[in-house]
């Protein structure tokens, strides 16, 4: 019977090498907002949803851990920590990635026009 090859050991398999070296560094809120829901979920594991401007919600999953005093109903501004990247949920034995989308009421948009030419400013972590 051949081997059965899972999807994280072909991830695995294809990350440039030092792909690990990702694994804790710190996920930054990409617009200002309310923290909506904070979850552990199958597909997402470790996942932080932000409502942003227009109604848009920002969605970061796969993380290893949240930001110490990161609670639903908070407002995070734009670059302000808010977790670690990671490889939780469906995620699990692949190397560590951050998974960010961009939703509206219509479904996934395009994160690029909303983010292109703004530079950041770090927002001092307040735990």
């Amino acid at each position: 019977m051949p081997k059965v090859v899972t999807f994280g050991e072909i991830m695995l398999r294809l990350s440039p090498p030092g792909f690990e070296r990702f694994f804790q560094s710190p996920v930054l809120s990409a617009t200002d907002g309310v923290v909506v829901r904070i979850n552990g979920g199958a597909l997402g594991g470790n996942a932080v949803f932000v409502l942003g401007p227009g109604g848009r919600t920002y969605y970061y999953a796969h993380l290893s851990a949240y930001a110490p005093s990161l609670t639903a109903g908070l407002p995070v501004r734009r670059g302000e920590l808010i977790g670690y990247v990671g490889s939780t949920g469906n995620a699990r034995g692949t190397s560590p990635h951050l998974h960010f989308g961009v939703y509206t009421s219509a479904g996934a948009v395009n994160p690029y026009e909303l983010l292109r030419d703004e530079p950041v400013e770090e927002v001092a972590d307040s735990s």
